[in-house]
């Protein structure tokens, strides 16, 4: 037992096909309960799409466990700071995406979000990133507000 732990200890793709299909498994069992208590149909059922991401989860987390455990376990590599400053500020900008999306609204938010992420991605040809960050909105608003008829936050102004 121990030397099963040590094993998935070093080895990150079997400890996260484990993490991850537990996730899954949590989702699967949380949607088919609140589906049950709900007594509809599948097709109109609200938690349909859930169990289907959870099962798709499922899937690919056995998968990841699998290839982990056929994978030599490595020793732990150090922290890349260039890589985790990458991560801080990605993350600060998801926390600004967030916070900026119900007081100036979608489009507005999505452009500066875009074009932000774009310039941190070393996209430095300004037309490439204005043209990007307003085709990806124009595309996201058409599908969503008119396609799919789902609201999106228009902002205070």
């Amino acid at each position: 037992m121990k030397r099963i732990l040590t094993s998935l200890k070093n080895n990150k793709h079997a400890t996260e096909g484990i993490l991850f299909t537990s996730f899954g498994v949590f989702l699967l069992i949380y949607s088919l309960f609140n589906h049950y208590q709900m007594k509809t149909q599948w097709k109109l059922s609200p938690y349909l799409f859930p169990v289907l991401i959870a099962v798709i989860f499922i899937i690919t987390s056995v998968s990841l466990f699998f290839k982990g455990k056929s994978e030599a376990p490595v020793s732990r590599d150090r922290i890349d700071k260039k890589g985790l400053k990458s991560v801080v500020i990605f993350t600060s900008l998801v926390f600004l995406y967030y916070i900026l999306l119900p007081l100036v609204g979608f489009i507005i938010t999505n452009i500066i979000m875009l074009s932000l992420f774009f310039v941190v991605l070393k996209l430095r040809s300004w037309w490439k990133v204005a043209s990007l960050s307003v085709g990806i909105t124009v595309v996201l608003y058409v599908v969503f507000q008119t396609l799919l008829h789902v609201r999106l936050p228009s902002g205070v102004f």
